[in-house]
C-alpha cells in the first residue's frame, strides 16, 4: 500500500473509531473494513466516498471479510447496525474532508492537507488558515507542509518555538500571530524590544563563539518547556541538541559555525531537521581541518604528558628504594657497621684502636 493510501486508511480508521449513538466498533471490524475500503473500493475522500446507507455498510463489511476468506461475525454485524442506527456516515460525520492537492508545485500531491491535519489533530481547514495567517505562498507551501509534518506542530507553534530559541524564553501564540513563516525573526519588533531590555539572544551568544553559554541558553529553554508541559517542544529541542552535541563534541569552532549556519539556513522554521549533514560538511570544510589539527595537537600533548608522568613514577620508585636503603643503614647504627656477628671494623675515637667503637672502649671514662 502506498504512503498516500496508508494516510487515507488512517483517516478512515479515525472515522470508524468515532463513538456514534453511544456505540463504538471493535478493532477486529475496523481494521479489515478500513483496509477494504481503501484497497478494494479506492476511497479517496471522507466521507463522500464512504458507503451511504446502512445496507451499503453491511454489504461492504461482508465483502471485506469475504475478501479475507472469512465471514462477518454476527456480533460485528449487530454492533455495526447499532453504530449506524439506520443512518449512513455521511449525514452525521460533520464537515466534509476532501483531499486536496498542493497547487503550483509542478505535480499533484494528493492527501497532503488531510494527512497533515490528521497527524496534527486539526482539520484541513485549520491547516489552510495557518497558511493564510502566516503568509505562506505557493512557493513556500511545500516547505511549510514538510516542516509541520517533521515537527508535529502547526505553523503558529513552530514560529513560537523559533522565537523561543532566539530569546531563551517561552512565547505564547499571541506573540507570533503576525509573524511570516520563513522570515528572519531576529529583526522582528518583539526580539528587538527584548534585546533592548537586556535579554541575551542566541544570535549574540553565537557571536561570542563559546559553546557553553549557548548550551546554557538552550537548556534553560528546554527546562521551561518541560515545566510548562510543552512536551512536544521539549522533546524536539532535546533530540536536536543531543544530535549536534554528539556530532561536534570537542570542536567548539565547528559547533558555533554549524549552529550559526543552521539558523541562517532555516529562518523562521523552528527545528525542521535534527542534524543537517550538508551544513556540517560545508562548515567542516572551512573549520574542520583546523579543528582536527587542534584535536591532534591536544592528543600529542596528552601523550607527552603521560610519558613524563611515567618517567616521574619510575624516578620516584628509584628514590624510594634509595631512601629505604638509607633508613635500613641508619637503623643498623652506622653507615659501615654490620648487624651480624662478624668482625668489627670500626676505629675507636677514644683509644684509636680498631675493632671496637667509642661506646664500647674499655678505656672509656665518665668524662668520655
Amino acid at each position: 500500500m502506498s504512503e498516500e493510501a496508508e494516510a487515507i486508511k488512517k483517516l478512515v480508521v479515525t472515522a470508524l473509531e468515532q463513538d456514534r449513538h453511544g456505540v463504538s466498533l471493535q478493532g477486529g471490524l475496523v481494521k479489515p473494513l478500513a483496509a477494504y475500503l481503501v484497497g478494494a473500493l479506492k476511497v479517496e475522500r471522507i466521507p463522500q466516498d464512504l458507503p451511504d446507507t446502512q445496507e451499503e455498510w453491511l454489504k461492504t463489511a461482508n465483502e471485506a471479510f469475504e475478501a479475507d476468506g472469512a465471514t462477518l461475525p454476527g456480533a460485528f454485524e449487530t454492533r455495526l447496525r447499532r453504530w449506524l442506527k439506520g443512518d449512513g456516515l455521511r449525514e452525521t460525520s460533520g464537515k466534509d474532508m476532501p483531499l486536496k492537492s498542493v497547487g503550483g508545485l509542478g505535480s499533484r500531491v494528493h492527501g497532503h492537507y488531510d494527512t497533515l491535519a490528521f497527524e496534527l489533530g486539526v482539520t484541513p481547514a485549520a491547516v489552510e488558515e495557518q497558511f493564510d495567517d502566516h503568509s505562506v505562498d505557493l512557493h513556500t507551501r511545500a516547505h511549510a507542509v514538510s516542516d509541520m509534518k517533521a515537527q508535529g506542530m502547526p505553523l503558529t507553534q513552530i514560529l513560537a518555538l523559533t522565537v523561543g530559541l532566539e530569546t531563551g524564553k517561552i512565547h505564547p501564540a499571541a506573540d507570533v500571530t503576525s509573524f511570516t513563516y520563513g522570515s528572519d525573526i531576529r529583526t522582528s519588533e518583539l526580539v528587538t524590544r527584548l534585546k533592548r531590555a537586556g535579554v541575551s539572544t542566541l544570535t549574540s551568544l553565537l557571536k561570542e563563539g563559546k559553546v557553553v553559554p549557548v548550551a546554557a541558553h538552550l537548556n534553560s529553554l528546554l527546562r521551561d518547556f518541560s515545566l510548562h508541559g510543552q512536551m512536544r517542544e521539549a522533546a524536539l529541542l532535546s533530540s536536536w541538541m543531543q544530535e549536534w552535541q554528539q556530532m561536534l563534541v570537542g570542536e567548539e569552532a565547528v559547533a558555533i559555525a554549524y549552529l550559526t549556519e543552521y539558523f541562517r539556513s532555516y529562518p523562521g522554521r523552528g527545528l525542521p531537521t535534527e542534524f543537517d549533514f550538508r551544513i556540517f560538511f560545508r562548515v567542516q570544510k572551512s573549520y574542520g581541518a583546523a579543528g582536527t589539527e587542534s584535536v591532534k595537537e591536544h592528543a600529542k600533548s596528552i601523550k607527552a604528558l603521560q610519558g613524563q608522568h611515567t618517567q616521574l613514577q619510575d624516578q620516584c620508585a628509584a628514590h624510594k628504594k634509595k631512601i629505604e636503603a638509607l633508613q635500613e643503614t641508619v637503623k643498623r647504627g652506622s653507615f659501615g657497621r654490620s648487624t651480624g656477628g662478624g668482625d668489627k671494623t670500626g676505629t675507636c675515637h677514644i683509644c684509636g684502636k680498631k675493632g671496637h667503637f667509642a661506646r664500647e672502649c674499655p678505656d672509656k671514662t665518665d668524662d668520655d
